[in-house]
């Protein structure tokens, strides 16, 4: 094996934290059948990079933004090593493909300032990033980006591998020519480009938003005017738009508008399902079909779970995956449904919808940037202002697909991915920009360029500066403000920039992301999901008077904003009515001891609300797409060698509120393998649910009873949060404490697995702060202490346990970095958002 082949894992390391997430990542890396070698940082300066080599950086930041104090020598000597570095001269660390992991604290005014210097000495040194550095801020809990940032490391690690030991291939032009012959059928019908096959979606009932809101900033509250400080740079204009004349949406043009100059019934664009715009790269990968690429899956079931007078609207949704279509005149539709999905996923996966902006915004936006109403339904090219520069040096990777070649390029070639590049400035604006969040200081930089009234560009530049950080971090955290790139266009009426330059700047939509709460061992065919309406109720001094306001809604429509996907989701299930009451009474008259698969499924829907609307009929789609758990929240295999099979290990589920939604997948598929195999023995099931009241927001409560009675469930602990305001069990944490031996035992003596899916600012970080107390707590008694002291996490090297402690109370240190090794070994996995 070459060195090319090992990846290294260094870390620099205080308080033990470091070292407990680069002995997770190494432990992951090998079980994903690399070869890993883990290090303190000082051996870094002792490793030669003649040939290309990986490593991966977790370091701490010590005090006011120091380095750890064993790397106080190797972070010296790096220093010296960039400043007598010449950019002419060759680098010793040229070779070297890097990310780092920084841990740091912002209630400290230098976060991360450790690892961040160390990244500006790699850049200097000509070093080659292979995946975005992570910050860790122990002031909200490291998990809430270690989790993420190390579950998403690894497609980024394979790709540079494969770089590093098989450098790329170039294709030459007749390699590529045959290649776009091979394409699926899929993609071949998809050039066909006809429009009476494409889907639609109504938007006759969406709710109306405010548009014309103003934001009173009170500007006297920045006390230090005379200077501005720390404003980022600005983004100069480098792009451009060209409307395009285009025979295809010919047909389009006669869709009917409402009093807005708004489409009634909006196209899902082709460019949404189909890749093939990369195929010009010479990336053998972009040639291949990814079969968990989007697809749209039909809306069969849409139920409200919730009572009217509920605090939280809930909805559940069925989606089906693969059904049968056919248009009005008998076509076919190529991206409806997605067969190769059927048998890859499972229980605990997720799925992402692509959800478009609310069209409402996105035409008052146009409006408020002077496009005429009469552009917004063209096809455009974006181009370079400099043809000579590559349009990825120019915007963001998600809308290089739609630059033109060149200025004779006036009609996008259907036979050269013209599909990609065929996009309106309204679907542009619709499905690929993020215009709904806070934006960015360097977004707030740029517009202040783009003010006529002095007053005002002193505002946004301000605003955008050091000087206006306690009043921009209440605009981009406030539940009460949200505001969007159109609020700050309002308030500010003098910034006239162009709508090239803000698409250059503007970040991309985020796609959001589910819990499947069904398994495919009962209807592979079929995504059940369950989630909240989001809606926030806006600060009324930052909301105009009523005349004020053109749209005519009324002022308790206008103070609220609502949630992207969410309030999409409830608009295109025509707005499912809440359920009158929640029940968790099975039927008295009816036995549920059947154990055909058929009549289990019929008792499963027959737990759901009732109020369900007809979709089916009405031929609902959305577009979604499969995102496998890597993680590690899933039900384990079942194993024919019962004394590691994990089927039959305990199991803890804590999942308050929409948090349950995974484990009621997990739960029809232990009641499947129960009744389906035979030599299945019952799996002990502690089950944490909580809600505000059990009467209005019980999420499926009558389901949650027939897995009781079904014997799935052991033990069902329940909080209402609202139902006793004197109870001290008012959370599922409050529960956990008062199990406290129960867990423990399930945990140490019967190495239960611990399962948590939530929120991950409030409840994730609680549950787990409730999970240390109760480990550190019974550490103190003998029948657990053994237990935990030899479970703590050794050197991977050489085998010593770092901590030799036998018979007193653990830290909380050595607490965490057993529940972070057990996070690594599947023992203790979490699904949080």
């Amino acid at each position: 094996m070459s060195e090319s082949d090992t990846i290294k894992i260094f870390y620099a390391s205080e308080s033990g934290n470091a070292e407990a997430i680069a002995m997770q990542i190494a432990n992951e890396a090998k079980n994903k059948s690399y070869d890993v070698k883990i290090h303190e940082i000082q051996d870094f300066l002792k490793e030669s990079f003649d040939v290309p080599k990986t490593a991966i950086f977790v370091i701490s930041t010590f005090g006011d933004g120091d380095p750890p104090s064993n790397a106080e020598s190797t972070f010296r000597k790096m220093a010296i090593k960039a400043k007598r570095f010449k950019n002419n001269s060759e680098s010793e660390y040229a070779n070297l493909y890097y990310s780092v992991l920084g841990l740091g604290d912002t209630n400290y005014n230098n976060f991360c300032n450790a690892s961040k210097t160390f990244i500006k000495h790699l850049k200097t040194l000509k070093s080659t990033e292979f995946y975005p550095c992570g910050f860790a801020d122990d002031g909200t809990g490291l998990e809430e980006v270690v989790e993420p940032w190390i579950a998403n490391i690894w497609p980024s690690l394979e790709v540079i591998q494969k770089k590093i030991l098989n450098p790329p291939k170039i294709f030459n032009d007749q390699q590529v020519d045959s290649m776009i012959q091979d394409l699926s059928i899929k993609e071949k019908n998809l050039e066909k480009h006809d429009t009476q096959n494409q889907i639609y979606f109504s938007i006759e009932n969406i709710k109306p938003q405010t548009i014309k809101r103003k934001l009173a900033l009170d500007f006297s509250k920045i006390t230090n005017t005379k200077k501005v400080l720390g404003a980022p740079k600005s983004i100069s204009n480098n792009m451009k738009i060209r409307f395009l004349e285009h025979e295809i949406l010919q047909n389009e043009q006669s869709v009917e508008l409402n009093e807005f100059g708004i489409r009634k019934v909006l196209k899902y664009p082709f460019w949404i399902f189909n890749k093939t715009g990369k195929l010009m790269n010479n990336d053998e990968k972009d040639l291949e079909e990814n079969i968990y690429g989007t697809f749209l899956a039909q809306v069969v079931y849409a139920s409200c779970m919730t009572t009217q007078d509920a605090v939280k609207r809930t909805l559940l949704l069925e989606l089906d995956i693969d059904p049968e279509f056919k248009s009005d005149d008998g076509n076919t539709c190529p991206y409806v449904g997605n067969k190769n999905v059927l048998d890859e996923w499972e229980a605990g996966d997720s799925f992402g919808i692509v959800a478009p902006n609310d069209p409402n915004i996105v035409a008052a936006l146009l409006d408020r940037l002077n496009v005429k109403s009469s552009e917004w339904y063209l096809p455009i090219s974006l181009e370079s202002l400099d043809q000579s520069i590559d349009p990825t040096l120019v915007a963001g990777s998600h809308i290089t697909q739609f630059f033109g070649n060149s200025e004779n390029d006036q009609q996008p070639s259907i036979n050269n991915s013209g599909l990609d590049k065929l996009a309106t400035l309204f679907e542009l604006l619709c499905w690929k920009m993020d215009i709904m969040s806070c934006p960015k200081k360097q977004v707030l930089r740029v517009l202040s360029d783009y003010c006529t009234d002095p007053t005002e560009k002193a505002k946004l530049l301000l605003l955008s500066s050091r000087n206006g950080t306690t009043m921009y971090n209440e605009l981009r955290s406030s539940q009460t403000l949200m505001v969007g790139i159109l609020d700050i266009l309002n308030t500010f009426p003098s910034c006239n920039i162009g709508v090239a330059h803000l698409i250059q700047i503007l970040p991309p939509l985020v796609h959001r992301s589910y819990s499947i709460s069904s398994c495919k061992s009962v209807n592979p065919k079929k995504w059940r999901f369950a989630f909240n309406v989001v809606e926030h109720k806006l600060s009324s001094d930052q909301q105009p008077q009523t005349n004020d306001n053109p749209s005519g809604v009324s002022v308790k429509e206008a103070n609220i904003r609502y949630g992207l996907c969410t309030s999409w989701l409830d608009m295109i299930s025509n707005y499912p009515v809440p359920i009158e009451s929640i029940s968790d009474t099975l039927n008295p008259s009816k036995s549920f001891e059947s154990t055909d698969i058929d009549q289990i499924q019929k008792d499963i829907y027959e737990m759901l609300p009732r109020n369900q609307i007809d979709v089916q009929n009405k031929k609902v789609y959305i577009p979604v797409y499969l995102r496998k758990n890597t993680s590690g929240f899933r039900l384990p295999k079942q194993n024919k060698n019962e004394s590691v099979d994990g089927t039959k290990r305990p199991k803890i589920f804590i999942g308050p509120g929409a948090g349950i939604t995974p484990f009621i997948g997990f739960l029809e598929q232990i009641l499947y393998e129960k009744i389906s195999c035979s030599n299945i023995n019952d799996t002990e099931i502690q089950m944490y649910f909580g809600c505000r009241n059990k009467n209005k927001d019980y999420l499926f409560a009558k389901l949650l009873s027939y897995y009781k009675h079904q014997g799935v469930i052991t033990n069902l602990r329940l909080c209402f949060s609202r139902d006793d305001e004197d109870s001290e069990q008012k959370y599922v944490q409050h529960l956990m404490l008062q199990d406290k031996h129960k867990i423990a035992d399930l945990v140490l003596n019967q190495d239960a697995q611990v399962y948590v899916c939530g929120d991950a600012v409030g409840m994730g970080k609680d549950v787990h702060n409730t999970l240390v107390d109760i480990l550190h707590s019974v550490s103190l008694e003998p029948r657990y202490n053994s237990i935990l002291n030899s479970s703590l996490p050794k050197q991977l090297e050489n085998g010593i346990n770092p901590e030799e402690n036998e018979g007193d109370q653990l830290s909380v240190v050595q607490i965490n970095k057993l529940l972070l090794l057990w996070t690594s070994t599947g023992k203790y996995t979490r699904d949080l958002w």
